[in-house]
């Protein structure tokens, strides 16, 4: 599903009309569904994959020993660690491979989700945080579809207090959202895009044969097109 598009708009205000009209307590149930069907329209196998993560960052903590920085805790945490960068690392060589399934060239916010992850277990166990005992809370932590299109990596102290807090939506709180979401098309439509198209394709994979000028003004106009298509 194409985040600049009619359907990501439907799909967005439909999911957040359902939310307010369900008791709070199917709020998160909704908005967890609604993240995992977003993420399937992307292909079963990038499902698959966010569902292994959710899964397996979900346990680990729960085998940690009591006590900050435990000792007997460094091998989970690596564990934690290592099936994460794991995970990432297989995403990315199947992307980069030709003869990889072409429908994990499209998986979404791997990047995000696995260092989010990573985030969490270190934070766990150096004890800043508390583990998350709600498999549904943490489940959409991991999994919150906003995230997933363009991150950030998202820390356990920024998002948790957001689920327990009182809702509420007011003019003023939508005025705000709809400057944000337009300010946001307009920056990456307008000038992420535009900023791209004016690259050259082979750039990178032929630099001798462009110009030094190119060489040297390109990268710069390359890393104001990705900031702004954040």
């Amino acid at each position: 599903m194409n985040v600049i598009s009619l359907s990501f708009l439907a799909f967005v205000v439909g999911l957040l009309a359902v939310s307010y009209l369900v008791p709070r307590r199917l709020q998160e149930v909704v908005l967890l569904g609604g993240s995992w069907a977003f993420c399937s329209t992307f292909g079963w196998p990038c499902l698959a994959i966010l569902l292994v993560c959710t899964l397996a960052n979900y346990l680990l903590p729960i085998m940690f020993h009591e006590g900050r920085r435990n000792p007997r805790n460094v091998p989970i945490l690596w564990l934690g660690i290592g099936l994460n960068v794991t995970l990432l690392s297989f995403v990315r060589l199947m992307r980069a491979s030709e003869n990889g399934p072409l429908i994990l060239t499209s998986s979404i916010g791997v990047s995000f989700y696995t260092l989010s992850s990573i985030a969490y277990l270190v934070d766990v166990y150096q004890g800043n945080v508390q583990r998350i005992t709600e498999p549904l809370r943490f489940a959409l932590f991991i999994g919150w579809f906003p995230h997933l299109v363009a991150g950030p990596i998202e820390r356990v102290q920024g998002f948790l207090p957001q689920l327990k807090s009182h809702r509420v939506v007011d003019d003023t709180q939508i005025c705000i959202s709809l400057q944000q979401i337009g300010t946001g098309l307009v920056r990456k439509v307008v000038l992420g895009n535009a900023l791209f198209s004016m690259i050259p394709a082979d750039l990178w994979a032929r630099p001798s044969q462009h110009p030094a000028l190119h060489l040297l003004v390109f990268p710069f106009v390359f890393a104001v097109a990705v900031y702004n298509d954040f």
